[in-house]
Protein backbone atom coordinates (compact mmCIF):
# COMPACT_ATOMS: atom_id res chain seq x y z
CA UNK A 1 0.00 0.00 0.00
CA UNK A 2 1.25 3.19 -1.18
CA UNK A 3 2.80 5.72 1.82
CA UNK A 4 0.05 8.93 0.18
CA UNK A 5 -2.57 6.66 1.19
CA UNK A 6 -2.16 6.29 4.92
CA UNK A 7 -1.27 9.92 4.79
CA UNK A 8 -4.48 10.71 3.23
CA UNK A 9 -6.08 8.69 5.78
CA UNK A 10 -4.50 10.35 8.66
CA UNK A 11 -5.42 13.79 7.11
CA UNK A 12 -9.06 12.62 6.78
CA UNK A 13 -9.31 11.60 10.65
CA UNK A 14 -7.16 14.26 11.66
CA UNK A 15 -9.72 16.74 9.85
CA UNK A 16 -12.70 14.62 11.44
CA UNK A 17 -11.71 14.91 14.50
CA UNK A 18 -11.67 18.56 14.30
CA UNK A 19 -14.76 18.89 13.02
CA UNK A 20 -16.22 16.99 15.35
CA UNK A 21 -14.46 19.03 17.97
CA UNK A 22 -17.01 21.90 16.52
CA UNK A 23 -19.77 20.04 16.69
CA UNK A 24 -19.49 19.60 20.42
CA UNK A 25 -19.58 23.16 20.46
CA UNK A 26 -22.06 23.84 18.63
CA UNK A 27 -24.40 21.08 20.82
CA UNK A 28 -22.96 23.05 23.66
CA UNK A 29 -24.37 26.14 22.42
CA UNK A 30 -27.46 24.54 21.60
CA UNK A 31 -27.69 23.38 25.36
CA UNK A 32 -27.30 27.32 26.42
CA UNK A 33 -30.09 28.19 24.13
CA UNK A 34 -32.38 25.86 25.67
CA UNK A 35 -31.50 26.92 29.17
CA UNK A 36 -31.46 30.56 28.73
CA UNK A 37 -34.20 33.07 29.44
CA UNK A 38 -36.53 34.50 27.08
CA UNK A 39 -37.19 38.49 27.35
CA UNK A 40 -38.36 41.35 25.15
CA UNK A 41 -36.12 44.38 25.37
CA UNK A 42 -38.16 47.64 24.45
CA UNK A 43 -36.97 50.61 22.51
CA UNK A 44 -36.74 52.34 26.12
CA UNK A 45 -33.37 50.52 27.09
CA UNK A 46 -35.84 47.88 29.96
CA UNK A 47 -36.08 44.69 29.26
CA UNK A 48 -38.82 42.71 30.26
CA UNK A 49 -37.95 39.06 30.85
CA UNK A 50 -40.00 35.97 31.73
CA UNK A 51 -40.31 34.89 34.88
CA UNK A 52 -39.88 38.11 36.30
CA UNK A 53 -42.18 40.63 37.86
CA UNK A 54 -40.50 44.09 37.08
CA UNK A 55 -38.45 45.21 33.94
CA UNK A 56 -35.10 45.31 34.69
CA UNK A 57 -32.48 47.87 32.81
CA UNK A 58 -30.84 46.41 29.51
CA UNK A 59 -27.67 45.70 28.55
CA UNK A 60 -26.68 48.64 25.57
CA UNK A 61 -24.87 46.33 23.25
CA UNK A 62 -28.29 44.51 22.48
CA UNK A 63 -30.97 45.67 20.31
CA UNK A 64 -34.57 46.06 20.92
CA UNK A 65 -36.84 43.44 20.05
CA UNK A 66 -36.81 39.09 21.34
CA UNK A 67 -33.80 38.26 23.23
CA UNK A 68 -32.35 35.16 25.13
CA UNK A 69 -30.56 35.55 28.15
CA UNK A 70 -27.67 33.20 29.47
CA UNK A 71 -26.91 33.10 32.95
CA UNK A 72 -23.22 32.49 32.37
CA UNK A 73 -21.98 33.44 36.41
CA UNK A 74 -19.79 31.37 37.99
CA UNK A 75 -20.37 30.20 41.41
CA UNK A 76 -18.17 31.56 43.37
CA UNK A 77 -16.85 28.62 45.96
CA UNK A 78 -16.33 30.67 49.51
CA UNK A 79 -19.90 32.42 48.47
CA UNK A 80 -22.75 32.32 51.77
CA UNK A 81 -24.99 29.42 50.28
CA UNK A 82 -23.79 28.86 46.88
CA UNK A 83 -24.59 33.01 46.00
CA UNK A 84 -23.99 34.51 42.66
CA UNK A 85 -21.84 37.15 41.54
CA UNK A 86 -23.10 40.82 40.95
CA UNK A 87 -22.40 39.76 37.16
CA UNK A 88 -25.08 40.86 33.98
CA UNK A 89 -26.51 37.69 32.20
CA UNK A 90 -24.80 37.50 28.48
CA UNK A 91 -27.31 38.35 26.08
CA UNK A 92 -28.04 37.70 22.69
CA UNK A 93 -31.12 38.80 20.08
CA UNK A 94 -33.52 36.33 18.88
CA UNK A 95 -35.67 34.13 19.77
CA UNK A 96 -35.04 29.88 20.93
CA UNK A 97 -36.52 28.82 17.98
CA UNK A 98 -34.60 30.65 15.81
CA UNK A 99 -31.84 30.52 17.49
CA UNK A 100 -32.24 26.45 17.61
CA UNK A 101 -33.02 26.84 14.14
CA UNK A 102 -29.74 28.47 13.24
CA UNK A 103 -27.49 26.11 15.59
CA UNK A 104 -29.37 23.09 14.06
CA UNK A 105 -28.24 23.86 10.77
CA UNK A 106 -25.08 24.54 11.11
CA UNK A 107 -24.92 21.12 13.14
CA UNK A 108 -26.47 19.34 10.38
CA UNK A 109 -23.38 21.40 7.82
CA UNK A 110 -20.96 19.84 10.77
CA UNK A 111 -22.34 16.36 10.22
CA UNK A 112 -22.28 16.62 6.52
CA UNK A 113 -18.74 17.70 6.82
CA UNK A 114 -17.85 14.33 8.90
CA UNK A 115 -18.97 12.59 5.76
CA UNK A 116 -17.51 14.16 3.53
CA UNK A 117 -14.08 14.84 4.60
CA UNK A 118 -13.27 11.13 6.27
CA UNK A 119 -15.31 8.91 3.69
CA UNK A 120 -13.02 10.34 0.43
CA UNK A 121 -9.56 10.40 2.20
CA UNK A 122 -9.73 7.23 3.90
CA UNK A 123 -11.46 5.44 0.58
CA UNK A 124 -7.95 4.92 -0.92
CA UNK A 125 -6.54 3.26 2.52
CA UNK A 126 -9.27 1.17 3.22
CA UNK A 127 -9.12 0.18 -0.21
CA UNK A 128 -5.60 -0.55 0.03
CA UNK A 129 -6.19 -2.08 3.35
CA UNK A 130 -8.63 -4.54 1.51
CA UNK A 131 -6.34 -5.57 -1.34
CA UNK A 132 -3.56 -6.38 1.14
CA UNK A 133 -5.93 -9.17 3.05
CA UNK A 134 -6.99 -10.08 -0.24
CA UNK A 135 -3.96 -10.52 -2.04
Amino acid sequence: MPESFGALAIAGLVGGLLVLVSRWRLRRQLALVAGARAGLLRGNGWLEVEGERAPRRALPQVDPGPVLLFDLGRRDAHAYRGERRDEQPAAVTGTRQGLSEQLGDRIATVNAMVLGWVVPLSAPAAVGAALALWG
